[in-house]
């Protein structure tokens, strides 16, 4: 468990990630990919190709860590796209 500070900056992967790729993995992406420090206090969120399930690696004062979460659809009573002007 981990808790986001207001002063935590958050960095958003846009393009799918493998969703089996380890903390080595992810963190090779940070450093290369986005030409960033994995190590710096940030976190970094990743997601795969259907986004229905993120990866979030995160660097604090113990060490490295990563988190994995499903993402469960919200229903909606209204037709997609629309929004009411009510």
């Amino acid at each position: 468990m981990f808790r986001l500070d207001s002063r935590l900056k958050v960095f958003l992967h846009r393009e799918a990630v493998d969703g089996r790729k380890s903390i080595n993995g992810l963190a090779l992406l940070v450093e290369q990919g986005l030409g960033l420090d994995p190590f710096a206090p940030a976190a970094y969120v990743f997601s795969n190709r259907r986004r229905d399930r993120i990866k979030i690696l995160l660097w604090d004062r113990n060490g490295s860590g990563c988190s994995s979460s499903d993402w469960k659809p919200i229903a909606s009573n209204g037709p997609r796209g629309q929004i009411s002007s009510n």
